[in-house]
C-alpha cells in the first residue's frame, strides 16, 4: 500500500529532519500522520538529499521539493 502524502505531511517529516528525532518521535509521529514509519524515515532521507545532497534518493516528489524550498531557510 502506497501513503498519499499531504503537504502538511511533508512539512512534519521537514520538521521531524531538521531535529534529528529519536526513533520513539518517528514512530509517534508515523502513528499520527497515519503512514508506515518506513515512508516516514524515506521523506526524511528525501529532505536529507535535498539539503545535503547525501542520504537520499533523488526521486523526490515534486510536493516534497516544493515544501522545501519553501521551508529550506528553517534549517
Amino acid at each position: 500500500m502506497t501513503y498519499s502524502w499531504k503537504a502538511k505531511d511533508d512539512l512534519i517529516a521537514l520538521l521531524l529532519f531538521k531535529t534529528g528525532a529519536s526513533e520513539e518521535i518517528l514512530k509517534k509521529a508515523s502513528l499520527e500522520i497515519g503512514c508506515p514509519i518506513d515512508s516516514l524515515k524515506m521523506r526524511i532521507k528525501n529532505f536529507e538529499f535535498l539539503k545535503n545532497g547525501t542520504g537520499g534518493m533523488n526521486h523526490t516528489a515534486t510536493q516534497t521539493k516544493d515544501i522545501f524550498n519553501k521551508f529550506q531557510a528553517l534549517l
